[in-house]
């Protein structure tokens, strides 16, 4: 329990700093953060770690590829990898689900709702894998500094989604931000394209 209780205290001091986190402390105390403000926050500190979490890892996924594909110099190492990277997945997502479920909920078992989700959780999977099997080939042919950056760009994609669809960003100058950002991204990602493999 107290692993599970230090992990976000270390989140919070990170993203707000001493100064801020005493004053959300005193606001707790007080009584003037209500409990939905506590979930929000709570929620916003869990999405932080998990997007730091899946940094590190997502920026890793490309290193065994590298040097696979430096061992079996064929055209086929991008299919080869694929086939064992989808074995890798169902072997790892089983437990995991498995673990998960039972730190969170124990022994009662949530439903997965497959009949809700199930035919849109194949199509997910198709377009990222082949999403994923594209990615083999750039990082193939450019390498591992310049081809997986350069599939990052689908950012853009996403926040277009997260704007003209979901409207989760709202407001001129947000947009105008992330306008911005897309720039840059997309003039940097056209550098690395130029001058990376040089």
């Amino acid at each position: 329990a107290s692993c599970q209780s230090d992990l976000p205290e270390k989140l919070r001091r990170c993203c707000l700093g001493r100064r801020r986190e005493t004053e959300w402390l005193l606001n707790v105390h007080n009584g003037s953060v209500n409990l939905d403000e506590r979930k929000r926050y709570r929620q916003y500190v869990v999405g932080i770690g998990s997007a730091l979490v899946v940094g590190v890892l997502n920026g890793s996924l490309m290193v065994p590829f590298y040097y696979f594909h430096k061992d079996v110099p064929s055209d086929n190492a991008a299919i080869s990898y694929l086939v064992n990277f989808s074995a890798g997945i169902a072997m790892v997502t089983v437990p995991v689900v498995f673990i998960w479920v039972l730190l969170k909920h124990g022994t009662n078992f949530p439903p997965f709702h497959f009949y809700h989700v199930g035919i849109q959780g194949i199509i997910t999977g198709f377009y990222w894998a082949c999403g994923f099997f594209a990615a083999t080939y750039a990082t193939q042919y450019l390498g591992n500094a310049v081809g997986y950056p350069l599939t990052q760009t689908c950012i853009l994609v996403n926040g277009l989604w997260g704007i003209l669809f979901y409207k989760e960003i709202r407001g001129s100058a947000k947009v105008a931000v992330f306008v911005l950002s897309a720039f840059i991204i997309i003039g940097g990602a056209t550098l690395l394209a130029l001058y990376g493999s040089k």
